[in-house]
């Protein structure tokens, strides 16, 4: 069975009640279809938690507390307290979620939602400001791809599917980073390891147009204590680089713009980066790795009621994305063919233009219909694939790194939010999506709300996903892993049951129960390395049975004090040898302690542990040691528009390890003890 839970992750719950004043507001300022979900009552019992207005669970604004999904959502005023350099920081902290480097070696953050994930984490939607931050070329986010937590309004979180919203790749979950608007700011951060940050936010008027701007610059030197001894070839007897420090520096450049007027906005955003490979895509390890890439989006949106009870919301946008690495593979006398080093680097360029349409009809009584549509015209521009160094035998300077392609799909998607009962709204949708390359896939939904008394809420929801194979996994000729264009997306079907309740004002505890299938998943096979595929290549090869719980409290001590803790357990199996999956916890703790000990001051520890991970069948390696991470956050606040910090990340020093992938004898060492201060301005 399959459980759903809501959870704001805040630090602190809100615990006074709400006034006369701010119910009659509120009794306005709620959606339509929401008006009589709530008599006068049930409102001035609710928490303001109980009223947050979130988006990603429908399309639609919803309360919290009644989304038709496994829903959690971090505040700006979280992310300050726990002191969050970037997003993945952040979502370490919600339950049943798992961030870890790439397992290919590109220091790339995977993320893990309940046992489902890939080496690139393309089964989990990333979205910024609701659009996807996504690679045509592995489907998933942008190599090297970070992004300041000081952008950051708040951060919304389905675990579980959803594609019948969202079409591919919401597979295991949906992440949306909405960014702050109109913030008036300037701060800097900085600390071991060569770390500096500064961003500035600023907004203002031109007539009828407004406007503000988010700017954000970010560097680091990475860990020089992150060694990383042994490649195969060491093991193999063959000249080697190692051992030497991972190569994880970076630099990002993240800059945006927002334009408005009326029912029209616009959003411009750029992202560039500059960082480190960490190994090499031979799996090998080198020094001076690199990969550069930048990110361009510009958007147009309407969104306006265009009756009494329609709404319609309408954009345009276009991105593309380009990427270039350059890395070491070989060094001279490996396997005796290579008289010097043998270096590689390829450039790709990925182009996007999409268009989608929403309209939103409250007009019949205790129904809210929501009607979708849209296309999207994805490619691959000019890819190239450079290998250079004398060898024997000899090979080809300059050749393809992917066949030509794009492709493009239309979709259709209706939803209907159906109270039909006082304690009781059943949401059911459908989307149909059309591929160029591989046809059409179906995805329904179906989630049932029972708001069982004004501090319980039930709820039963089943879901279908699926994944689009990646334009890697099916066009790819460049020497590696060949791709496959007969490739079949990945599909799941889940089913999840969860209970909240909050009986006191300082008790808040929710269990979520999940069951999914996944099948057709798409697996990468290097030649000789699997019986059946004695060649390599890339195949719908595998089926994954996952079940877990997730357990979450939050109880106030007092108005200062705070704990917030949440347990996961997930067991995901190999469908067909009734294997764990690989990497996966199978038991996940966190803990949060928010103490406000003066009016200024305010002190948070996190607490996170992993316990109980396996290696995939190919490594024979060790088993993989538990580990456990310590933050700290002193944070105080100088006046009404000046703040400080001081955050201490891994503060008990935890020699930490990721698993790297089979053909690679080391793991990857997380970052030692940091040490970090913060100063931010608000005018």
């Amino acid at each position: 069975m399959d459980v759903t839970v809501l959870k704001v992750i805040p630090m602190k719950r809100t615990t006074n009640r709400l006034s006369w004043p701010m119910i009659l507001c509120l009794q306005l300022a709620l959606p339509a279809a929401s008006a009589d979900e709530f008599s006068i009552d049930e409102v001035r019992n609710m928490s303001l938690d109980d009223i947050l207005q979130v988006n990603i669970s429908t399309g639609t604004q919803k309360p919290l507390a009644r989304t038709p999904t496994t829903t959690s959502m971090v505040t700006a005023q979280d992310i300050e307290r726990m002191g969050a350099v970037d997003v993945f920081d952040v979502l370490e902290m919600i339950p049943g979620v798992h961030v870890y480097p790439a397992q290919d070696g590109a220091m790339s953050a995977a993320v893990d939602i309940r046992g489902l994930h890939s080496v690139k984490g393309a089964q989990v939607l990333f979205l910024r400001d609701g659009k996807p931050v996504r690679s045509v070329e592995f489907a998933a986010q942008p190599e090297i791809f970070r992004m300041s937590a000081q952008l950051i309004e708040r951060i919304e979180v389905i675990r579980g599917p959803g594609s019948a919203l969202y079409g591919a790749d919401a597979f295991a979950g949906v992440i949306n980073v909405i960014t702050k608007k109109n913030a008036n700011m300037l701060g800097a951060r900085g600390g071991s390891f060569g770390s500096a940050e500064g961003w500035l936010g600023k907004s203002g008027s031109l007539g009828p147009i407004n406007w503000d701007m988010l700017v954000d610059y970010s560097r680091s030197d990475g860990d020089s204590s992150r060694i990383f001894r042994h490649d195969f070839l060491s093991v193999a007897g063959q000249p080697s680089w190692s051992p030497g420090v991972l190569a994880t520096q970076f630099d990002v450049v993240d800059a945006q713009l927002r334009l408005s007027s009326g029912p029209f906005s616009s959003r411009f955003w750029l992202w560039d980066s500059r960082s480190g490979f960490g190994l090499s895509p031979g799996n090998t390890y080198a020094p001076n790795n690199t990969v550069s890439s930048a990110t361009h989006l510009a958007e147009l949106t309407y969104e306006d009621k265009v009756s009494t009870d329609g709404n319609l919301k309408t954009s345009f946008t276009y991105s593309d994305f380009a990427v270039r690495r350059e890395a070491s593979v070989l060094p001279a006398g490996a396997f005796g063919y290579y008289l010097t080093d043998v270096h590689q680097m390829d450039k790709v360029k990925e182009e996007r233009l999409q268009f989608d349409s929403a309209y939103t009809y409250t007009g019949f009584n205790r129904h809210r219909l929501r009607v979708a549509s849209g296309w999207m015209g994805e490619s691959l521009a000019s890819p190239t694939f450079i290998f250079s160094g004398i060898t024997l035998p000899p090979s080809p300077p300059v050749s393809p790194l992917y066949l030509p392609h794009s492709r493009d799909l239309g979709y259709f998607a209706l939803q209907d939010e159906y109270a039909f009962a006082r304690d009781w709204e059943l949401t059911a949708g459908i989307r149909y999506d059309h591929y160029s390359d591989f046809g059409d896939v179906a995805n329904p939904r179906a989630g049932l709300v029972w708001t069982a008394t004004s501090s319980l809420t039930a709820k039963l929801i089943y879901g279908e996903a699926f994944r689009a194979p990646a334009f890697a996994e099916l066009y790819k000729i460049a020497p590696g892993i060949t791709g496959n264009p007969d490739l079949r997306p990945e599909k799941q079907r889940s089913v999840e049951l969860s209970l909240d309740y909050h009986p006191t004002e300082r008790l808040h505890t929710a269990l979520a129960l999940y069951r999914y299938l996944s099948t057709e998943l798409i697996q990468s096979y290097k030649a000789y390395t699997n019986p059946e595929h004695p060649l390599g290549g890339v195949y719908n090869d595998r089926s994954q049975l996952g079940m877990g719980a997730e357990w979450e409290l939050g109880y106030a001590l007092s108005e200062q004090l705070r704990i917030d803790t949440s347990l996961a357990y997930n067991n995901s199996l190999n469908d067909d040898t009734e294997q764990r999956i690989a990497f996966t916890p199978r038991w996940s703790a966190k803990t949060m302690i928010n103490w406000q000990f003066q009016p200024q001051w305010n002190l948070n520890l996190r607490v996170r542990a992993y316990m109980d991970r396996v290696r995939s069948p190919q490594d024979l390696g060790p088993p993989i040691p538990d580990y456990q991470l310590v933050d700290l956050t002193l944070g105080h606040r100088l006046n009404s528009h000046a703040s400080v910090s001081l955050s201490v990340q891994n503060l008990i020093d935890s020699k930490a390890y990721e698993p790297s992938i089979s053909s690679v004898a080391d793991d990857f060492r997380l970052p030692g003890r940091s040490f970090l201060g913060k100063v931010e301005y608000r005018f």
